[in-house]
């Protein structure tokens, strides 16, 4: 989360694990779909796209669309609250 500060963090594991992709929406874009392939060829067909409460819609939609560039790949979408 970056909130209304900059783009969000985005990260390829089940949380904040690791180092977040660089900032560069290209960069991202490619990171994520190839992430999603690789899941894909190895028998995953979901992908849970989570984001906190403060993070833009159009991020969300920008990590999704990466994400569905995979045929076949099932899409599912969660918000968290942070307290």
């Amino acid at each position: 989360d970056r909130g209304s500060s900059g783009p969000a963090l985005i990260y390829l594991a089940d949380g904040k694990i690791g180092a977040p992709l660089p900032d560069d929406p290209a960069a991202q874009q490619a990171a994520v779909a190839s992430a999603v392939r690789k899941g894909f060829r190895n028998g995953k067909t979901g992908v849970l796209v989570k984001a906190e409460r403060s993070v833009k819609h159009r991020e969300v939609s920008r990590v999704a669309a990466a994400a569905g560039q995979v045929e076949g790949v099932k899409l599912y979408l969660a918000v968290f609250e942070i307290k």
